[in-house]
C-alpha cells in the first residue's frame, strides 16, 4: 500500500488534468455501468455529528473506492469551530503479493 502525503498531494495535483475521468465516471454511472449502494451514515447525539460512507467501482475495472468523511458540530452558534474529517481510499480488486513478516 501507498499512502500519498498533503505535501505530494499538493505537488502532483495542479499537473493532472482530472476532468475528463470525471467525465467517464458520470457516463459510466449514467449507463449503469456502476455499483454505487446506498450511503452508509451514522449519526451522533453526544458529540452532535455524523459520518458517512460512500463506495463503488465500475464494473470490469480493477478499482474500486471508499470515502469516509465525518462531521462534529458542537455549538452550532460557533461555526467556525466545526471539526470535519475524511479519507478517501483507492483500492485494487487483483490479488496483490503480500509480504511475510
Amino acid at each position: 500500500m501507498r499512502v500519498f502525503g498533503l505535501a505530494e498531494i499538493k505537488r502532483v495535483l495542479p499537473k493532472l488534468d482530472l476532468f475528463p475521468l470525471i467525465k467517464e465516471g458520470f457516463k459510466a454511472y449514467s449507463r449503469g455501468l456502476t455499483v454505487v449502494p446506498p450511503v452508509g451514515e451514522l449519526v451522533f447525539d453526544d458529540p452532535q455529528g455524523d459520518v458517512h460512507i460512500k463506495y463503488g467501482y465500475i464494473k470490469g475495472d480493477d478499482y474500486y473506492v471508499i470515502k469516509i468523511a465525518s462531521g462534529f458540530y458542537g455549538d452550532v452558534s460557533l461555526i467556525f469551530l466545526l471539526h470535519r474529517e475524511g479519507s478517501c481510499f483507492y483500492l485494487t480488486k487483483k490479488q496483490v503479493k503480500r509480504l511475510r513478516y
